[in-house]
């Protein structure tokens, strides 16, 4: 999400506005994700959006992953998994 305020500020007028129509899409598909999944599992979902993050950031920026990061992110995934495994 920060990533992508940054590159809000730095871009041309034209990625702005691909910005703000990006986001108005993804509010649009989680009220339909709300609106027909279970809404525990789609907050779990949405919350990992800070994985989207941490993923352009090493691969895009190379930047490195501490022990802590990827322990986080483990635990992240593994929790969506048994949420879903209990629903």
């Amino acid at each position: 999400m920060a990533l992508l305020f940054s590159l809000a500020y730095t871009a041309s007028s034209i990625n702005r506005r691909l910005i703000g129509l990006v986001n108005i899409l993804a509010i649009m598909l989680k009220l339909a994700a709300f609106y027909s999944g279970v809404t525990g599992i789609v907050s779990a979902i949405i919350s990992l959006s800070v994985v989207v993050v941490l993923l352009c950031a090493r691969f895009y920026l190379k930047e490195k992953m501490s022990r802590q990061e990827i322990f986080g992110l483990n635990l992240a995934l593994i929790g969506i998994i048994v949420i879903k495994m209990m629903v």
